[in-house]
């Protein structure tokens, strides 16, 4: 993953290099392991490589939808001395106002705040996965959903974008005749999206027990977990 001479570890750009370039857990995994090894090393005194440090971390942990951890992250990080809280210019406090966006369930805020942020790789790999996300999101939850809502739900401020973008992830855009009253005053027809249909083996096996069954359970614990944490947030914000 990393290209460093003679075994040393990987610098701190090679690392954030190594994260836009990542494409499993694994490798995202070993990049936080990484960072944090750089962070119980480092004096304390260099700012701007703790700085580096603690993006890269902090984006890593968005990518695997760790939110909980980054709010960690970020608590430590601004209560740190010598070093002083971040300012809203700086990818760190970006980076917290996503996950705080993301512990509320509002993934569409996120996007937005990433989406009038500074463009830098780092950012845009954290923009590109969330909106992955969300499309797969939409189409778990959707048969079919509205172009311009589609958009809204994904950032992207042009619908035309919006339908290419699903399109280039399998969905098809469908045209339906409107009701009768909706006719007198619009269009008779009217576009939806509609998603890529699943495979019905993988449907199957959804519908079994097992690991199914103990995945619903882990989410429910998951959406509990969430709930306080968006308590304790709130508090925090208060």
């Amino acid at each position: 993953m990393f290209s460093t001479s003679n075994n040393a570890p990987p610098s701190i750009s090679e690392l954030s290099a190594a994260l836009i370039r990542s494409t499993s857990k694994d490798e995202i995994d070993t990049i936080i392991i990484q960072c944090e090894t750089m962070e119980l090393t480092l004096d304390g005194t260099d700012e701007q490589r703790m700085n580096a440090i603690m993006v890269t971390q902090m984006a890593a942990l968005i990518l695997l939808g760790e939110f909980h951890h980054a709010r960690h992250l970020f608590r430590r990080y601004s209560s740190s001395s010598p070093l002083s809280p971040p300012t809203d210019s700086d990818k760190i406090h970006i980076l917290w106002e996503v996950c705080k966006s993301m512990l509320k369930h509002e993934p569409a805020t996120a996007i937005s705040k990433l989406s009038q942020a500074s463009n830098t790789p780092i950012l845009g790999k954290v923009m590109e996965t969330l909106r992955d996300n969300i499309a797969e999101m939409l189409a778990s939850t959707y048969i079919k959903i509205d172009p311009s809502t589609a958009a809204k739900q994904l950032g992207i401020p042009s619908t035309v974008s919006a339908v290419e973008y699903l399109q280039r992830r399998g969905w098809t855009v469908l045209t339906l005749p409107c009701n009768r009253e909706a006719s007198i005053t619009s269009a008779a027809t009217r576009n939806c999206l509609v998603p890529p249909k699943k495979d019905k083996q993988k449907l199957k096996n959804e519908g079994k027990g097992g690991s199914s069954a103990i995945e619903g359970i882990e989410t429910r614990l998951q959406n509990l977990t969430d709930a306080v944490s968006f308590m304790e947030l709130s508090r925090m914000n208060a």
